[in-house]
């Protein structure tokens, strides 16, 4: 267990036996605890007030409980310690070292004998344990796991039902009102969030420098849209010349850069993180993930092992998660400093786990996933923490991290884990996930590329500003049809391909876009035509064919292009027919053998003359 929980649920009960203090063992007595939170708007944020009753029951005639103690991490930061017992107050003893605040209590008069309760009541105040964070509340509360056959009972009660509940891990027992129950959670911890979705406003910068004697094109990596990340782009200056999504989903940004030039690119724009799994992005990756399986589970740099058969017993996703989390260590050292270190790589980090920091245990869980057949990738981006001893940000590249995405077969659907965090903190990461990840870049083919926003670095800059946003940016969904290829002419006999281009020039990521086809005189395919996504700043193209629908006349067609509800084309070409053309090209042909024989006979007159 990591070394938050173990300290931060340490209860201690004392005793005496005829006379002799000692310690009582699980078997002696039952315990039954039920703990209140209480926030509260204050001027400092949100306070907590936290109230404990822990009843115990003796299992033994000559045993009974004399002392109770608790011991938090010191920057749990508690005041206003009050406490009780059947007999009435009980004065608090606080005490402090440099790493834990323990408070103590001794009984007034506890009872002694088989089936009597004992029961005590600690209430404090704590100030750091909700935070209010942009648009939500959220409050990791610890559980004790240990409980033996007693109950553990949480309760958190909402002023005023201010905040409505959105997701919990576990589910809540039952809510009344705007009291929240769980009776006997399961693992360690309960996350809550309160609210149903998180802002952030993002502003950052990218340093290109071509050293080269020639012109180059250097690509960036902006923000990709993914199934709990909706990206709102406000400005991106300069321009980039293109933009295309690869493979994994990221979105780059080509820029031409001339021998010797530096050029320094603004990114701003907005980023929506939701709990729940967005539709138009999970289906897009459902329909994408069997060519993906071709390098999803690939061994590559960073990500093979020269032993697999020695981690043959970790068989599931859940599996190698808890094998990381309990086996290997994070590394402060190695990040401490705050400069470049090397990347282990999968087999070095499982053969030296006190070296871990974030990327090894992504490399290390990728390696192992896909030994199984579980296609896995990594998320490279900003984590937002308020502590980075217990949710370290480890990337030195503007403090950025490392977590883990896995393709769940079952669910079809792409799930987030980071057992850096949970070794860190003892938060479970595995079957909860927070709103604090954003993803810069996604590394599904490469473990290098693209490189994330903040490793575009010249210098020693600051080229990642994110701050909680309340609201979020108007979305304009805007597509223009930037440009169609079509002959002006076509013959009546032959089908002709035609191309239009389409680009996004609106804010936000389209899905599905439809493209209608028609003609006038012109038969022309598909009728359909779609797009399954579309960056903004991004120009995609569709072909379609156009095939004169009557024959040997001179006409004038029509091609009508429809996006939706939201731009049209049309395209009037010239309809030649067929015979026309042929009797055209004989003619040309005719004319053609007529002047070179005209040609030969003029030369032969010239050398009869001479």
């Amino acid at each position: 267990m990591p070394r938050l929980f173990r300290i931060l649920l340490l209860f201690i009960f004392a005793v005496f036996l005829t006379g002799s203090f000692s310690f009582v063992a699980a078997q002696d007595y039952k315990t039954d605890y039920t703990v209140e939170y209480a926030p509260n708007r204050s001027s400092q944020g949100l306070t907590t007030r936290v109230n404990f009753t822990v009843k115990t029951t003796n299992l033994k005639s000559d045993v009974f409980v004399k002392k109770f103690s608790l011991s938090f991490p010191k920057h749990f930061r508690i005041s206003n310690v009050n406490a009780q017992d059947d007999a009435g107050a009980i004065k608090p003893s606080v005490s402090e070292n440099s790493e834990l605040t323990t408070v103590s209590l001794d009984l007034n008069n506890p009872k002694l004998g088989k089936d009597l309760e004992n029961t005590v009541k600690l209430v404090f105040d704590q100030n750091n344990l909700f935070q209010i964070n942009g648009n939500i509340w959220e409050v990791i509360i610890p559980t004790i796991e240990n409980r033996g056959e007693g109950s553990y009972n949480v309760v958190v009660s909402l002023p005023d039902a201010d905040k409505k509940i959105a997701i919990s891990k576990p589910k809540p027992t039952k809510i009344e009102g705007s009291k929240i129950f769980w009776d006997n959670p399961p693992g360690k911890i309960i996350y809550g969030v309160f609210g149903s979705t998180q802002a952030f406003n993002l502003n950052l910068t990218y340093n290109l420098k071509n050293d080269r004697l020639t012109p180059v094109f250097s690509e960036v990596a902006f923000i990709p849209d993914t199934a709990h990340q909706k990206v709102f782009v406000n400005t991106i200056n300069p321009t980039p010349n293109s933009v295309y999504t690869d493979e994994d989903g990221n979105v780059i940004g080509k820029y031409y850069l001339k021998p010797k030039e530096s050029k320094t690119v603004q990114y701003s724009g907005a980023v929506q993180l939701l709990i729940n799994s967005r539709d138009e992005v999970r289906i897009l990756s459902r329909s994408k993930i069997k060519d993906q399986e071709r390098y999803l589970l690939n061994e590559s740099n960073y990500w093979k092992l020269t032993d697999p058969g020695k981690f043959k017993q970790l068989k599931t996703a859940r599996d190698i998660y808890n094998f990381l989390v309990q086996n290997f260590k994070y590394n402060y050292k190695r990040v401490s400093q705050n400069k470049s270190f090397g990347r282990l790589g999968a087999d070095i980090a499982l053969q030296k786990p006190d070296q871990a920091i974030c990327v090894e245990f992504t490399d290390s869980f990728i390696a192992l996933a896909r030994e199984q057949g579980i296609k896995s990738r990594e998320l490279q981006g900003y984590a937002v923490t308020q502590d980075q001893t217990l949710r370290p940000l480890s990337l030195v590249k503007d403090v950025l991290h490392s977590w883990i995405e896995y393709y769940d077969d079952a669910l079809q659907d792409w799930i987030q884990v980071d057992p850096t965090w949970e070794n860190t903190s003892g938060i479970d990461y595995f079957t909860s996930f927070d709103l604090n990840h954003i993803a810069f870049a996604i590394h599904g083919k490469s473990p290098t590329s693209p490189a994330p926003a903040g490793a575009y670095k010249v210098s020693d800059t600051k080229d990642i500003i994110v701050q909680t946003a309340l609201n979020l940016p108007q979305e304009n969904k805007k597509i223009s049809i930037s440009k169609v290829e079509l002959p002006k002419t076509v013959n009546d006999a032959v089908t002709t391909k035609g191309v239009a281009y389409l680009k996004n020039e609106g804010n936000t990521f389209l899905y599905d876009l439809e493209i209608s086809f028609s003609g006038e005189n012109l038969d022309v395919s598909p009728a359909q035509g779609k797009i399954d996504q579309i960056a903004p700043y991004e120009e995609k193209k569709i072909e379609f064919f156009v095939k004169p629908s009557t024959r040997n006349k001179f006409k004038k067609g029509k091609v009508m292009i429809q996006a939706e509800n939201y731009d049209s084309e049309e395209r009037t070409i010239t309809i030649s027919p067929s015979s026309y053309s042929i009797g055209l090209w004989v003619g040309i042909l005719v004319a053609a053998i007529s002047g070179l024989l005209l040609f030969s006979f003029r030369i032969g007159m010239r050398k009869r003359r001479s």
